[in-house]
């Protein structure tokens, strides 16, 4: 589908992607003034969630290919480790932990492909839809009375 077709809810997409509540994920796509329920609604609409579910897609295929940053990153580390300084003890820590935490993103496993949004269902008329005129005012408007009835 590639992005939405307005910008407001492609960044809204997008933040709901990176795991933002509705409410802070509309506010940063600068839907200011709006009702609680419509950002809801917004964030529920089929295409921002398939929007959302291709991001994910994008990020998780991202991740996958992290295996040669972590072996250039292990070897920067065994170099900063040949300095015997404190300098050198400190980048390998950082190097090291930063490592690790790409490698455990990796082990994540990959998300399903993202689902097309499901059809959109045509809501059922109302019984009240089909009242004619007269009907409906026979059975929701009040019923007038006679000022003359009063006073007799």
């Amino acid at each position: 589908m590639g992005t939405l077709n307005k910008i407001k809810g492609e960044i809204l997409a997008q933040g709901l992607a990176a795991g933002l509540p509705v409410k802070q994920a509309s506010r940063e796509a600068l839907y200011r003034r709006e009702s609680p329920r419509r950002a809801i609604e917004r964030a529920e609409n089929p295409n921002t969630i398939q929007r959302v579910a291709e991001i994910e897609w994008q990020r998780a295929h991202e991740a996958a290919d992290l295996s040669g940053i972590i072996e250039v990153m292990l070897r920067a580390a065994n170099a900063a480790l040949d300095l015997n300084s404190a300098a050198g003890f400190v980048a390998t820590r950082g190097l090291l932990t930063e490592a690790a935490k790409l490698k455990l993103r990796m082990a994540e496993p990959m998300p399903p492909p993202p689902r097309p949004p499901p059809p959109i269902v045509e809501p059922q008329p109302s019984p009240y839809d089909t009242l004619s005129p007269e009907e409906w005012a026979r059975q929701f408007l009040p019923r007038r009375h006679d000022a003359a009835e009063n006073f007799d």
